[in-house]
């Protein structure tokens, strides 16, 4: 019944074993990815709780390092421009310079004036059917205002809005720059467009109108003649405009060559779609490709999403691909090599396709789980020059997503505090990258503004996501649940199955090298950790800041200390499975423990004594290793208990057979005295219980005796612990003399 019971039990146990198991792995799968996104080189902070919008990014000061120029309404009737400076003279994290004018002010430029030594801000004014253009400095003092000429509305009630695209270039290499003012009429059946001003002289130089919406524009010289042309990408608003043989029911992409002469349009998709474009010389033949998408306000719409390669300089369509079962975001080209381009695009499923530069998809990745949009930013919507960023980046209406450019790798992953309008996605999520000489800055302004810059490693950092992502507290919950249950179902099987005594002498269970296996796993990644933490307590030493010093060790001797535990209770594990398979070789015993009472004289405290007194040598079949590991288990007992000095007498003396005995050998006796405090009764009679130990150090576990025990006995001896009648505790070694060893 007992022995039953017993079964139950072990069977329990090996259950209980598998499912914690299965559940702390699975669990530690999700705390190691999170503690790698959380150690991401990328970090995200919220620089404003309100949405702003990215005008200008531009090396203000000539500094190698470029400032980003946002807008968001201040009040009503005010707007606020704000510059960030990356290099963070003025204020590192916070803006450096605003000024804050009337909402009907429009943005264009910003310079420093070196003779004033103050920044200029310059703008658009409208007032009535006029355009004025401004410059003022911070304080609102106004340097220079133009009035601009030959612009007409085309109509009598004035009803035409303007924003100012965030074009400013060099379009005749002539030194001079145009800005580009982009015209629409809201819902009003009024024709769109765009004009191009000269900003020094306030002259029209030329105006296109179209029937959709213009709202992105990039300044390329697609024939390399030194003129750049302007790709116009459009949206249809749908409410029955038509202007140059172009209607707002489609979406367009055209270009005007740079007087304003149409080269050429096409049309990318139907109502309510835009079309979103970026452009390269994908085949290396010195023209450039237009690739174009269609994207759509809604999640789902029967426009398919559809992906067009045109010719720079002819509008002939090359390439085409399309999906049936949503539309596709903003494509991003990325150059590889001379032979070699990527072209990424998201879409409205969650997905993000990386095709080659003939369309060829190459790499299709569902991102997230949920059937939501994915915008990819790496195509900076709305900007005239924008610096390097070498990830992909992907917003969804609740995360931010970093990926490596081969989609094998998330780096990031960033969680909003609320989701997003999917319009507000679709159209107005800027992405800024700018130039930094030492790392990778961004902004993404969503329903706010966040910046993303590249951090460096940080020991604190590590420290801190070990602690807050769990890892740390799970790893070692479950290298101490294994021990406790591999050592635990190993003795119960001992008592259920007994081996005979040919199996348990001749070869170790299966169990036992299962158990070695795991001991050996166990304790390559407890070495690992405590590398790595007396890594970060050497890089603490060399930190400035002595608040952070001081925290960085007391987190590095708090792990140092628990990983240590572990890794000697590995150890003593290790040694139990090294008992199973002695090595029994003919050795003399007498060098042996002189060798080991010299080593224990040169370490131990003064006030300790250790004698040996041994008469003659004696040889016997030991394995030495196992054999000093014995030793020292007693030697260390007797010095740790007394820390202050105490007195240690080893005696090795020779025991004949009886003269009428037949058959017996003789044996030897080794024992082991010490002049410590002692055990009492208690101690004594659990001596060699498990998990008992009389020591104070929160390191051991009581293992050493019982460890001590398995040695002698399989050395065929046996192993009594007493109390001396005066002071101390006797352990006495008892180990038969054979004339050959035995067996393995």
């Amino acid at each position: 019944m007992i022995k039953m019971r017993k079964a139950v039990t072990y069977l329990f146990v090996i259950i209980a074993f598998i499912g914690i198991n299965l559940y702390l792995g699975i669990r530690l799968i999700k705390q190691v990815e999170e503690f790698r996104l959380k150690s991401s080189s990328i970090t995200v902070k919220v620089i404003s709780e309100h949405r702003a919008g990215l005008v200008r990014i531009k090396d203000i000061d000539n500094d190698g390092e470029d400032e980003f120029v946002f807008c968001q309404n201040h009040t009503p009737d005010e707007l606020e421009y704000f510059i960030f400076d990356l290099s963070g003279k003025s204020h590192m994290g916070t803006f450096t310079d605003r000024i804050v004018v009337p909402q009907s002010y429009h943005f264009y430029d910003v310079y420093y004036d070196n003779k004033l030594n103050i920044l200029i801000f310059r703008f658009l004014e409208r007032v009535g059917r006029e355009i004025f253009l401004k410059d003022e400095d911070i304080h609102r003092n106004i340097h220079k205002t133009i009035k601009l000429e030959g612009l007409n509305f085309r109509s009598s009630e004035g009803s035409y809005r303007f924003r100012v695209l965030s074009l400013l270039g060099d379009l005749e290499s002539d030194g001079k720059r145009e800005l580009f003012i982009r015209l629409y009429s809201g819902f009003d059946r009024y024709p769109r467009g765009i004009v191009c001003v000269g900003p020094e002289s306030g002259k029209l130089l030329w105006e296109y109108y179209c029937g959709p919406h213009v709202w992105d524009g990039k300044l390329v010289d697609l024939d390399g003649n030194g003129r750049k042309e302007v790709i116009m990408s459009t949206s249809a608003v749908n409410n029955g405009v038509e202007c140059n043989e172009t209607t707002d029911a489609h979406s367009y992409v055209i270009v005007l060559a740079g007087n304003g002469k149409e080269w050429w349009k096409k049309i990318t998709g139907g109502w309510y779609t835009h079309a979103h474009s970026d452009i390269e010389d994908l085949d290396n033949d010195g023209t450039f490709e237009i690739v174009t998408t269609t994207g759509c306000h809604q999640v789902h719409n029967e426009n398919r999403g559809q992906i067009f390669i045109f010719n720079g300089l002819t509008g002939e369509q090359k390439k085409h691909f399309f999906i049936s079962d949503g539309s596709f975001s903003r494509p991003f080209v990325y150059k590889i090599n001379t032979n070699q381009s990527r072209i990424y695009v998201g879409d409205s499923r969650g997905r993000i396709w990386m095709f080659d530069g003939n369309l060829d998809p190459l790499k299709i990745k569902a991102i997230v789980k949920e059937d939501v949009p994915i915008v990819l930013l790496n195509n900076p919507f709305g900007i005239w020059r924008a610096g390097e960023w070498p990830y992909l980046l992907a917003c969804t209406p609740t995360r931010l997503l970093v990926y490596d450019k081969e989609l094998s790798r998330k780096i990031l992953d960033y969680t909003f505090a609320r989701p997003i309008p999917f319009a507000l996605l679709s159209i107005n999520a800027y992405f800024a990258p700018g130039k930094s000489k030492q790392r990778y800055d961004a902004f993404v302004s969503t329903d706010k503004l966040y910046h993303l810059h590249e951090s460096k490693f940080s020991p604190g950092k590590i420290l801190k996501n070990l602690s807050t992502s769990g890892l740390l507290y799970t790893i070692i919950i479950l290298l101490l649940f294994n021990v406790f249950c591999i050592y635990f179902t190993f003795g119960l099987k001992k008592t259920i199955f007994p081996p005979s005594r040919q199996e348990s002498e001749t070869k170790p269970s299966g169990f036992l090298e299962i158990l070695q296996g795991i001991a050996h796993q166990l304790k390559n990644p407890i070495s690992t950790i405590l590398w790595t933490v007396e890594k970060i307590k050497r890089s603490s030493a060399e930190s400035k800041n002595k608040n952070n010093m001081n925290s960085y060790r007391q987190l590095s001797d708090f792990l140092l200390e628990d990983v240590g535990t572990l890794r000697k209770q590995t150890d003593n594990m290790l040694k139990m499975l090294r008992i199973q398979k002695p090595r029994f070789r003919q050795k003399s015993l007498k060098p042996l423990l002189e060798q080991l009472v010299e080593q224990y004289r040169t370490i131990v405290d003064e006030k300790t004594e250790i004698r040996l007194k041994m008469e003659e040598d004696i040889s016997l079949y030991i394995d030495d290793e196992l054999f000093k590991d014995a030793i020292v288990i007693l030697i260390d007992d007797a010095v740790e208990v007394m820390p202050e000095g105490c007195k240690i007498s080893i005696s090795v003396t020779s025991v004949p057979p009886l003269p009428d005995s037949k058959g017996r050998i003789g044996h030897v006796s080794i024992e082991v005295e010490n002049t410590g405090r002692g055990m009492d009764e208690n101690e004594r009679s659990q001596a060699f219980t498990p998990l008992f130990s009389k020591k104070e150090k929160d390191s051991d576990i009581g293992l050493d005796l019982t460890i001590c025990r398995q040695i002698i006995e399989a050395h065929e001896g046996k192993l009594e612990v007493q109390r001396r009648n005066g002071l101390g505790t006797s352990a006495k070694l008892i180990i038969p003399l054979k004339k050959r060893p035995p067996e393995e």
